[in-house]
């Protein structure tokens, strides 16, 4: 009915209802349970005719409710097992008539068959009798000539009775066989009667009967139920009745129904506020620092490999000349000697200055030599005393020693991980000054994905993390740290508001020493198995994309920790090769022009990067690879002076 629909005839109701003195009840479950609601209700029944009373039922019913809510849990629960019991008859007697006409059908087959065999029995009896007839004939004539007919008829005779008895014999098998088949037919077994089932000690122990519809809708339960109260006289009631508990157990009983229902209700109309969101900026800088300090320590000690090799060439190479001159020295020496000659005032010199000159380089290498060693030295004390470090005990996380950073063997996992702690830990204190609500003891485990996604803006998946479930998300960060109260309840030793963040890498540092010892030890689970979408452990807020995180370029050079190597850098496409050209604001993967390789693509190009393509932020709104889904480990961006953003990718058809 549309006014029932639309709810056009409760206001017709609400008009007309104060006008007739009558009896009447309302049955609003969350108008009776607010104050504001119940006053607009008693409003209206302004008239001396009209006495408003409230019944109050709350707290512990008496017995006879509890006896009442258990016989229609039993009935339900009975009317259930019932309908299973019909269901499960009637199955049996489905399987029955279906096996009683598979069995029918059987005999009916297997009697066409013996009709059939019969009838080939008949016609081959048919044909020997023929046959032995005209033979008999044959014979018959045979003998009558030869006078023997009369022992020939005797013979015949006696094979006709023999053949009559086996016929006889097989007659009498088949309705043995028949006998038999009737005497291995089963008897019907026993019907069985229907179930009476008893609630269990479970069920006995509920007040209430559980109900498939909720008095209210989930969301506005959620979204009120802190405001739920008892009934008070100064709201406009005559008279107060409390049917159940007194006034001052029902009102514990609210108050503590309400204490309950904030742990395990969630707050759908909660938004990220600007203290977390700046929050979250602050750590996706630090982040960002962190990996170009990372990067930068990695590029310094390969610089220092390279120079050292390049140096060891070098002085291989001058050694490998000075041997050859000395060859030729002593070989001009031995002729000298031998034509009994004696070298001039000139090729003296020449060998003295040779000479000297040898002396010095040999000085010099000796001197390098020594420099080398020392600086080796210095760094294995370094890498030594990093292995040692007293990881708390350091001041300055970019520079323990050495000038290496704490965070200096942190793989993609690590930074993964170290996201992960930061996000929960700001997660929980973010809910409480959100909320601000001390009766709220926090994030229930339940809606810990809910939360996440609703600040960060991604799915918090456990198979990500490689593990199962979420409570195991929780403990790769660490027991000690973040951590469930035995109610389930998320929560931190770590405060929200920190001088410095480096009791992040600090903590994560900690436990990646840790896995590493229990993977020498051969422990299996001590190695992270996260997945590409378990995050990039830069952090994020709301609407923000959160896949690497932040990172900036030095050089041409990324950040992210997924560049390619060197077998995969040379098989891509060099700088100077025919690229896709967009123009600036957001890149299009689609009738795009092709800058030609014989062009001056090299004088616009300023910088380029390869890695992962959240991490250049030199377009806005950019996407990224269109085949990988905006991550791509193959993906060439480039910034141009003109200014435009010139992009490829591996996967693209031309390269």
């Amino acid at each position: 009915l549309q006014p029932m629909d639309d709810f056009s005839v409760r206001g017709v109701l609400q008009a007309v209802t104060p006008v007739f003195p009558r009896h009447y009840v309302v049955m609003e479950v969350q108008g009776n349970l607010l104050p504001g609601e119940r006053e607009k209700v008693l409003k209206r029944f302004n008239a001396s005719c009209f006495k408003k009373t409230a019944r109050v039922m709350m707290g512990e019913p008496p017995e006879e409710f509890k006896a009442s809510q258990h016989e229609v849990l039993r009935k339900a629960k009975q009317q259930k097992a019932d309908s299973a019991w019909k269901a499960k008859k009637a199955e049996k007697l489905r399987k029955k008539q279906a096996a009683e006409r598979a069995k029918k059908v059987a005999e009916q087959r297997k009697e066409a068959v013996e009709r059939r065999q019969k009838l080939i029995e008949e016609g081959k009896k048919k044909r020997e009798e023929l046959e032995a007839k005209k033979k008999a004939e044959a014979e018959a004539k045979k003998k009558a000539e030869e006078g023997e007919k009369e022992g020939e008829k005797e013979e015949e005779a006696e094979k006709k009775e023999d053949e009559e008895m086996k016929a006889e014999e097989e007659k009498k098998e088949d309705e043995d066989e028949e006998e038999d088949e009737a005497e291995e037919e089963e008897p019907e077994e026993p019907e069985e009667p229907a179930p009476k089932e008893e609630l269990t000690a479970e069920e006995k122990a509920l007040t209430f009967r559980p109900s498939e519809v909720p008095d209210l809708a989930p969301l506005v339960l959620s979204s009120t139920f802190t405001k739920f109260s008892v009934p008070k006289k100064d709201e406009g009631f005559d008279d107060i009745r409390y049917e159940w508990d007194k006034a001052a157990q029902a009102e514990q009983y609210v108050k503590q129904w309400i204490l309950d229902k904030k742990l395990n209700s969630r707050v759908e109309e909660l938004k990220p506020s600007i203290w977390f969101r700046e929050k979250v900026q602050t750590w996706q800088k630090a982040v960002a620092q962190w990996k170009q300090k990372q990067t930068e320590c990695k590029s310094s000690l390969a610089k220092k490999q390279s120079e050292r090799a390049a140096k060891k060439k070098a002085r291989e190479a001058a050694a490998s000349r000075a041997a050859t001159k000395a060859a030729a020295r002593a070989k001009l020496e031995e002729m000298r000697k031998e034509k009994g000659t004696e070298p001039t005032e000139k090729e003296l010199e020449a060998e003295t200055k040779a000479a000297e000159a040898a002396e010095a380089a040999k000085k010099k290498e000796a001197e390098e030599v020594e420099k080398e060693a020392e600086e080796i030295e210095a760094e294995e004390r370094a890498d030594a005393d990093f292995k040692t470090l007293d990881i708390f005990g350091a001041e300055d996380i970019d520079d323990v020693g050495g000038g290496l950073p704490l965070f200096k063997d942190f793989q993609q996992d690590d930074w993964t991980l170290m996201g992960l702690l930061f996000e929960l830990n700001l997660l929980i204190h973010a809910f409480a000054h959100d909320v601000d609500d001390a009766e709220r003891p926090g994030i229930h485990l339940s809606h810990l994905a809910f939360y996440y996604k609703k600040y960060y803006n991604k799915d918090l998946n456990p198979k990500d993390f490689g593990v199962e479930k979420l409570e195991d998300v929780v403990d790769l960060v660490g027991s000690r740290i973040v951590y469930l109260t035995p109610k389930e309840v998320l929560a931190t030793q770590l405060d929200g508001e920190f001088e410095s963040l480096g009791v992040f890498p600090k903590l994560v540092e900690l436990a990646r020493r840790d896995r590493r010892l229990r993977a020498d030890l051969g422990e299996e689970t001590a190695v992270l198995k996260f997945t590409r979408n378990a995050g990039g452990g830069g952090g994020g807020g709301a609407g923000a994309t959160l896949g690497c995180g932040s990172a900036t370029t030095t050089g041409g050079t990324g950040t992210c920790g997924v560049s390619p190597g060197g077998a995969e850098r040379s098989a891509l496409p060099p700088v100077a090769a025919a690229l896709r050209v967009t123009p600036p604001g957001r890149p299009s993967f689609g009738n795009t022009a092709t800058w030609p390789a014989s062009g001056n693509l090299g004088s616009h190009v300023t910088s380029y990067a390869w890695g992962c393509p959240r991490e250049f932020n030199w377009t806005a709104n950019s996407t990224g690879c269109p085949m990988c889904q905006g991550f791509c480990t193959k993906f060439l961006w480039m910034k141009t002076s003109d200014p435009q953003s010139v992009l490829d990718c591996a996967h693209s058809k031309n390269p």
